[in-house]
């Protein structure tokens, strides 16, 4: 009979056993298995989940020609538009070069890391106040989080599905400092999301809003 190990597991077991021993070892490989099965039927369930979220559902929804769909619960059944966006690490420096070129670096995300060895804490936190001072080499890092990105990445493929309804592009204001000839801040034309730097992934996704139960 195996042990019921969720009773007292801080506490050794007394009087151990190899009988015991078997029996925790047999515990361990049947919640292993479980595990495992679980896992798997877990991965199934998600990849039905999104079919079902971002293929079937919006497919008949967009058959039928409606954005929302009202359940006999009350709940509401809509579509979106998403998008998700990553920039590939072989594209990082094109893809920052990019985004500082149209003045859209606002979103990158800079930090300075310095690494120490053993024993040397006071010397970090030395560092920590004065870091120039000790001639510390730090190693800087620049990375946008990936919501900020996708948020980004949705907002110029809007602006470009604007631009082209309205048959113009998009500009940028310019604000260093220098006008033109007549006085006016200058203005750059951005083009369109360069694609091949950034990776994006347009889909549509239902969610249901759960009607609030009456009291």
């Amino acid at each position: 009979m195996a042990i019921d190990y969720f009773e007292d597991e801080d506490k050794a077991p007394e009087g151990a056993t190899l009988e015991q021993l078997r029996e925790y070892a047999d515990d361990i490989t049947l919640l292993q298995d479980e595990i495992d099965k679980d896992t798997r039927e877990l991965a199934i369930k998600t990849e039905k989940l999104k079919k079902l979220t971002q293929k079937t559902v919006p497919d008949i929804m967009n058959e039928l020609q409606i954005k929302s769909f009202k359940l006999l619960d009350g709940s509401e059944l809509s579509v979106e538009d998403k998008v998700q966006a990553s920039i590939p690490a072989h594209k990082k420096a094109e893809a920052f070069a990019w985004l500082e070129k149209y003045h859209f670096d606002g979103i990158i995300k800079t930090s300075v890391s310095v690494s120490f060895g053993k024993g040397e804490m006071e010397k970090a936190k030395e560092a920590q106040k004065i870091l120039a001072e000790k001639g510390v080499v730090a190693e800087i890092d620049r990375s946008i989080h990936p919501s900020t990105l996708s948020s980004f990445v949705k907002e110029r493929l809007a602006a470009a599905g604007e631009a082209e309804q309205s048959q113009g592009e998009p500009v940028v204001d310019i604000n260093d400092g220098f006008d033109d000839e007549d006085g006016a801040e200058k203005e750059e034309k951005i083009p369109n999301l360069p694609q091949d730097i950034f990776s994006v992934f347009e889909f549509k996704q239902c969610k249901i809003k759960v009607a609030k139960k009456k009291k």
